[in-house]
């Protein structure tokens, strides 16, 4: 669910590493700061972000299996307080947008790993 990226930290992908994005499920788009918390290569990533209203926890797990690679991903929101009644009423619509968003995510960490997995030799 992100529009664009901005304003990155120095260096590459580490933990403690900050970024902020701007996106989210229109019409609730907004500007938020992640900084990734955990990062092992090649086996998991969690990414924590808050855009004022909403807390978010993304965890990447990704798992050499047989032949291939399993990636799990785990999204968790922690709404504020005030956000906790207005995101129950509006869910019924904007649960399509959100799991599309979040659809398109899962994608493309899906092909940035399948291309790492390339990169290091593993199928």
């Amino acid at each position: 669910m992100t529009d664009r990226v901005f304003d990155t930290s120095a260096g590459s992908l580490r933990a403690g590493y900050v970024y902020h994005e701007h996106g989210g499920v229109p019409p609730f788009k907004s500007t938020s700061e992640w900084t990734v918390t955990v990062y092992d290569p090649h086996r998991r990533q969690v990414h924590v972000g808050d855009d004022g209203m909403v807390k978010t926890t993304i965890e990447l797990i990704v798992e050499p299996q047989g032949q291939g690679t399993r990636l799990s991903i785990d999204i968790t929101l922690e709404p504020r307080w005030y956000m906790a009644l207005p995101m129950a009423l509006l869910w019924p619509l904007l649960g399509k947008r959100a799991q599309a968003g979040s659809d398109r995510t899962v994608d493309n960490i899906k092909r940035l790993v399948e291309a790492e997995s390339l990169d290091s030799g593993r199928p």
